[in-house]
């Protein structure tokens, strides 16, 4: 009995010894595709395009970096017998969020300096024909005939024309002027 819980304890350390293998293993696999990643990742969104991207791809990289630790944990303890199919699809998911990213990012990239620059030649466009309109309507008015428009009045006219109304009132008899202010229509 001595000898097969020996057998026993020596396959458990020996299965330790594996995981720890395994799990070094996959550190250096894991270190070798996250830094290729990090790095690929810096390069594609250096661009003015994609700078938008790379907060999101660094997040997707660190989630999955705890995804992979947590599937290693989940070995290790027994709950899962290979930790490697799920390493596998857990990368290439990575993989597939982080260039979806990136294509989103270049899908909503605006280049405002560009609309703006647009804008503004719009706007000097449409002043310089405004400017060109105004130009033409000054030269159509100076066109047009003198008496359509009247002269401003004189001062001198002004009080000649009040001095005429007053003198005709004061040749009305009072029964005439006491029947022109009750008329609709006096002139004061």
């Amino acid at each position: 009995e001595r000898t097969t819980h020996e057998i026993f304890d020596s396959l458990h350390l020996i299965r330790e010894g594996n995981v720890r293998i395994l799990n070094n293993f996959f550190d250096i696999k894991a270190a070798l595709f996250y830094g290729l990643t990090s790095l690929v990742a810096f390069l594609a969104t250096a661009s003015v395009h994609t700078q938008g991207a790379r907060f999101w791809i660094y997040t997707v990289l660190s989630l999955n970096y705890a995804l992979e630790r947590l599937v290693g944990l989940l070995v290790q303890f027994g709950y899962l017998a290979d930790v490697e199919p799920f390493v596998f699809l857990l990368r290439r998911l990575c993989l597939l969020v982080c260039g979806l990213c990136l294509f989103l990012s270049v899908c909503r990239y605006r280049n405002y300096e560009k609309l703006n620059y647009r804008s503004i030649a719009t706007l000097t466009r449409d002043v310089r024909s405004l400017e060109r309109q105004l130009t033409n309507l000054e030269a159509y008015i100076r066109t047009l005939p003198l008496a359509l428009v009247p002269p401003p009045p004189n001062e001198e006219d002004v009080t000649e024309s009040r001095g005429k109304a007053q003198a005709e009132r004061s040749l009305l008899l009072p029964e005439e002027e006491t029947a022109r202010l009750r008329s609709p229509k006096h002139d004061d």
